[in-house]
């Protein structure tokens, strides 16, 4: 009934993209249409780069057949032969060695990417459950009938003034006639994200009072827990955060964490590790006099206010900023700071998250599972609650959530 019923098609895809996938901003491709002439996947004769040599190739390399192009990588011994010059053979263990950094980082975003798709599918079909359960509830004889009487009849069409509001917000400098012929389009795309909307209401709805277990196992990285901390060592869920003292997304994921560990007061404990982008100039020296102040026992003052100055991390405001920090023996930090045996620290805590996959920042680790970017405080709720939920179930915690 599902897969056959044309009316429920968009629903349904829908419901996957809105759950977390990838949805094209129909707005940005009114902007920005494809360029005349331009080459496209579908269009060979346009392509930029001539055909290969299907001789050449066969003399070149050995291709594999199709069914094993997803597993060739792993069943390659270090010691095969890739290449040859001149007779001297290329080995694929000194060609991993030169990229071992790469291949981590490509591994860590596989087994992510995979588990996000297998999470948003389960999802959708939660969800799916979830409508058709309650469909029958009501006596309808399809969920396509539910679906039609509380959404379908329910989200009324766009209004001019909703339409001329989306053109201001989105269309801005684009001349008058060109937008009458896009009115159309604008306005099936903003029914549609209403019925998406009214979608996702319900099914948040049904999902609270339903009883929902995921045991799909979460991917895990092997990220060492060493650094500032806050929070007991003991507790059962440790969030570990590579951060940049002049990104302004770590300075708004900070307070969220600090929030997350008082919340969750004995239960979540954060370790703070250090990933100076190199776009950030002043960001490696900022991190390694956090860590002289964290010398002195002083780390969560000083983090505090670099990350409310970010505007101000150059050497001298970084002396400067200690200076603030009651307590601080401020000769002895400037020595530390001056002497740069902190940076080795940095380097180090650098290196486990590149080793992890980490390439932006924040980047946090939840018991090893992998969150990139500013998120809500929601989604690390989340996490969190199951996290714990499952080391209740495993008998790690007792009840009441202590370990």
């Amino acid at each position: 009934m599902l897969r056959r019923s044309l009316d429920l098609a968009p629903f349904a895809l829908a419901l996957t993209l809105a759950l977390g996938g990838c949805r094209p901003d129909k707005a940005e491709a009114m902007r920005q249409p494809a360029a005349p002439g331009a080459a496209t996947t579908s269009d060979p004769t346009n392509a930029s780069e001539p055909a290969p040599d299907p001789a050449a190739s066969a003399a070149d390399e050995a291709v594999a057949p199709a069914d094993d192009l997803s597993t060739i990588e792993d069943t390659l011994p270090p010691e095969t032969v890739v290449a040859r010059v001149n007779g001297k053979a290329i080995r694929l263990s000194s060609v991993d060695a030169e990229i071992e950094a790469e291949l981590r980082q490509a591994r860590t975003e596989y087994v992510q990417n995979v588990h996000m798709l297998r999470r948003q599918a389960i999802e959708a079909q939660v969800a799916m459950h979830l409508l058709s359960e309650e469909a029958h509830r009501k006596g309808m004889l399809t969920l396509e009938d539910y679906l039609r009487e509380e959404i379908e009849d329910t989200v009324p069409a766009p209004s001019k003034a909703d339409v001329e509001r989306f053109f201001e917000e989105h269309l801005e400098g684009v001349p008058r006639a060109e937008l009458v012929e896009l009115e159309g389009d604008v306005r099936e795309h903003l029914h549609m994200e209403a019925k998406q909307t009214r979608l996702l209401e319900i099914v948040e709805r049904l999902r609270k009072g339903a009883d929902i277990q995921i045991d799909l196992p979460r991917p895990r990285a092997r990220v060492r827990t060493i650094g500032p901390a806050m929070g007991p060592e003991s507790a059962p869920v440790t969030i570990v955060m590579f951060s940049d003292f002049q990104c302004p997304y770590c300075a708004e994921a900070a307070e969220l964490v600090d929030d997350l560990v008082d919340e969750y007061e004995g239960r979540v404990r954060l370790v703070v590790r250090d990933f100076p982008l190199a776009s950030h100039p002043n960001a490696q020296a900022a991190a390694e006099a956090a860590r002289c102040a964290d010398e002195q026992g002083l780390y969560w003052p000083l983090h505090a206010r670099l990350f409310a100055h970010q505007d101000a991390l150059e050497p001298s405001d970084l002396r400067r900023h200690a200076r603030s920090v009651e307590g601080l023996d401020a000769e002895r930090f400037d020595e530390c700071l001056s002497s740069g045996r902190m940076a080795i620290l940095v380097e180090g805590d650098r290196a486990d998250g590149e080793a992890a996959g980490v390439q932006g920042t924040p980047a946090f680790f939840v018991n090893g599972y992998p969150v990139a970017g500013l998120v809500e405080r929601r989604e690390l709720e989340l996490i969190i609650d199951s996290e714990l939920r499952a080391l209740k179930r495993s008998g790690a915690l007792s009840p009441d959530g202590n370990p």
